[in-house]
């Protein structure tokens, strides 16, 4: 009878485990609609879409975490499904963080996709919003509502984004360089040299690899 009892009691934390992440897939699914909307509703008075507001608000407020700003933004299937209620508040959050700058309301899932998808989808909106950003707020000298701290997590997030096989753990600024560490152990460093962020070689900063803009033109190799 024991027996029994533990197989059941085994089949009811797998059920219970897989309806909790088809509720955060659904959770997903319903984020990444909200932001495919505040994409298409452009603000003329302050040279951005939806989204891009959302984005200046998250990363200007200091409420957040890099780390929760990552999972918010960029990666929301690299979840810990062991643990996944944390997770389903930044969906959450992140959905209430786009009605407050635009006055959308929640739109439902559309369903049909799998967390990876979802979490490509995510990406590709969060890179071309950020550079959207950089190129109007940063790269045309209209900053001063920055400070270095946000700009490099603007970095991270949109390397994050962008940088498929590996996950950007701090973003912080060191020296005067935007220093990227991920959990390969692999580093980037980045500098603002006129109104434009550059990677710099990692211990020969002197020596210019290639702008932020351009790299998110394309996907990065691992």
């Amino acid at each position: 009878m024991i027996f029994y009892w533990v197989l059941i009691s085994y089949a009811y934390v797998d059920v219970m485990a897989h309806v909790n992440l088809l509720e955060y897939t659904d959770l997903v699914d319903m984020t990444n609609e909200l932001i495919e909307c505040a994409c298409y509703t452009f603000f003329p008075n302050k040279f951005h879409s939806g989204f891009g507001i959302a984005i200046k608000t998250i990363v200007r407020g200091n409420q957040y975490t890099f780390d929760e700003m990552n999972y918010m933004l960029a990666i929301p299937d690299y979840a810990d499904y062991t643990n996944l209620e944390a997770f389903k508040g930044y969906q959450t959050r992140m959905q209430t963080e786009i009605i407050n700058a635009t006055g959308l309301r929640h739109v439902p899932a559309n369903g049909g996709q799998d967390i990876t998808s979802l979490g490509n989808f995510r990406r590709t909106w969060t890179k071309e919003t950020i550079r959207r950003l950089f190129d109007i707020d940063l790269f045309h000298g209209d900053d001063s509502n920055y400070t270095d701290d946000q700009k490099c997590y603007l970095i991270g997030i949109a390397i994050q984004s962008n940088y498929v096989s590996g996950y950007t753990v701090s973003a912080e600024m060191k020296n005067g360089f935007c220093v990227i560490m991920d959990t390969h152990g692999c580093g980037r460093k980045y500098k603002e040299i006129g109104n434009q962020f550059w990677q710099v070689h990692w211990t020969q900063t002197n020596l210019r690899i290639g702008t932020l803009l351009d790299q998110l033109k394309f996907i990065i190799a691992p």
